[in-house]
């Protein structure tokens, strides 16, 4: 179906309302345009990782009456400065960095610390190691950040997710959270295990099929070329699930699990490379048949189970045991320095030459969702493992931000709330004619409400998914 011009105002693809002349979001972008936007697409995201430090910091100076006013003030700390990051302080988020590196390295500079006495010291990681629940939580925030802000003026044009090739902030989100899905998971087994995967798959396909038969309904605009006309990234989730678990049940070791991932991946960027990659962005081609009327959905799925598999890797190689010594510890830790290292080098290799494509999900997007993953897990591994823990010199355990512990254990009601809140302000409140002051206002309200439903489920112990 052929969209007007009005339509793709609606979805914020054009630079002005009175003009149809596409913006980066449609077209290839340059090698050059497209590592600049690589760099300040990290620049953007790993401010919150400061922010989750001075929230421990924080903590430790000062005491708040209750669990409540410490979730407040956590919120203020760490969700608002997404907030303003993605919109009105985005052109500044590289200065905002340095600065903060710069605090940073002054903090530490002034904390007691003694690495020689904490080598023989013993490190707990735990049945979930914080550095996970950080990363979890870290990307099902900056999702529900940015699945509402697109919609606002202020959300830079160069974010928007790329219909060919190219990158854009938005286009990390589905391989950010096929990532967080695979480093959690263990391959299945026994029967039990086996068991589970439909009761993990089967609520995500159902959401899927939910917001389709709703489109649908309702006749909304969606673009075809994200996932097809009828699949979704529920659809996209739940199937790399399944077929990732299923696929990872033959292997018998870290290494065999690394060597499939990367067998299902090469395999997936030959095919790509033999006319597949240019019939999927073909704007010619109809989309009379099922098949062809998703293809989009289809052929990125061998990417992101190759996602899958090599974050189950990487989460099996870092965390498989859960005590350890510290020294023995930090060995992982510089082996996995240097794979987060190889996967920027890969990146910027990839730019030039077979490019990055969200749509297809080939080697370049792989590699560049591997990258910003590695980075912001490596740094949480450090502030949490070493920096709260191992080099302290009392050796205390690091507590959560319970923001960051309630956006994890509930990601799925977390961010299932936030669709359906972004749906009501697209209905209710015209976001797209809204002023910079009132969208931030609007964006805190609605990122208030989203983080509170599961904050009430963390304090009643409930679990959902």
């Amino acid at each position: 179906m052929e969209s007007t011009c009005s339509q793709f105002r609606f979805e914020n693809y054009y630079n002005d309302v009175n003009s149809c002349e596409p913006t980066s979001a449609m077209v290839t972008t340059t090698p050059l345009e497209t590592a600049q936007v690589v760099i300040h697409t990290f620049f953007t995201i790993i401010p919150i990782i400061f922010s989750v430090f001075a929230s421990h910091i924080a903590s430790l100076k000062i005491t708040f009456a209750n669990d409540l006013w410490k979730y407040l003030f956590d919120f203020c700390l760490i969700v608002v400065p997404i907030v303003l990051n993605v919109t009105i302080l985005n052109p500044y988020v590289e200065v905002i960095c340095v600065i903060l590196m710069i605090i940073l390295f002054v903090i530490l500079r002034r904390m007691e610390i003694n690495p020689l006495e904490c080598k023989q010291r013993v490190l707990s990681l735990g049945h979930q190691p914080n550095s996970l629940t950080l990363i979890r939580s870290t990307i099902n925030i900056i999702t529900a950040v940015c699945i509402l802000a697109i919609d606002f003026s202020t959300f830079p044009l160069s974010f928007r997710k790329s219909r060919f090739y190219g990158v854009g902030l938005m286009d990390t989100g589905i391989g950010l959270f096929v990532f967080s899905m695979g480093i959690v998971s263990k391959p299945p087994k026994t029967g039990k295990d086996f068991l589970k995967i439909p009761k993990v798959v089967g609520p995500v396909l159902f959401l899927g099929l939910a917001r389709t038969i709703v489109i649908q309904t309702i006749n909304y605009h969606q673009d075809d070329t994200e996932y097809g006309k009828h699949l979704n990234a529920f659809f996209t989730l739940g199937l790399t699930k399944l077929f990732g678990g299923l696929i990872s049940s033959v292997v018998g070791s870290e290494l065999q699990l690394l060597l499939l991932g990367m067998f299902i991946l090469t395999t997936h960027e030959c095919l790509l490379l033999y006319n597949v990659a240019d019939y999927v962005m073909n704007r010619k081609e109809d989309r009379s048949t099922f098949f062809v009327a998703n293809r989009e959905g289809f052929c990125s799925l061998p990417g992101f189970v190759a996602i899958y598999l090599l974050a189950m890797y990487i989460g099996r190689f870092l965390f498989s045991e859960t005590t350890l010594m510290v020294e023995e510890y930090s060995k992982k830790v510089k082996r996995f320095a240097i794979m987060a290292a190889l996967a920027w080098i890969i990146t910027f290799i990839c730019i030039p030459t077979i490019r990055i494509s969200r749509r297809i999900s080939n080697f370049g997007y792989v590699s560049w969702t591997f990258s910003i993953a590695l980075t912001i897990l490596l740094l949480y591994i450090i502030m949490s493992d070493y920096v709260f823990y191992a080099w302290s010199t009392t050796g205390g355990e690091y507590k959560l931000p319970s923001l960051m512990e309630a956006t994890n254990r509930n990601g799925l009601v977390f961010f299932l709330v936030a669709n359906v809140l972004t749906g009501c302000v697209n209905m209710f409140l015209n976001p797209s004619d809204r002023s910079p002051v009132t969208s931030i206002v609007i964006l805190s309200l609605y990122m208030l409400l989203s983080s509170s439903l599961v904050y009430i489920l963390l304090r009643l112990r409930i679990k959902i998914a």
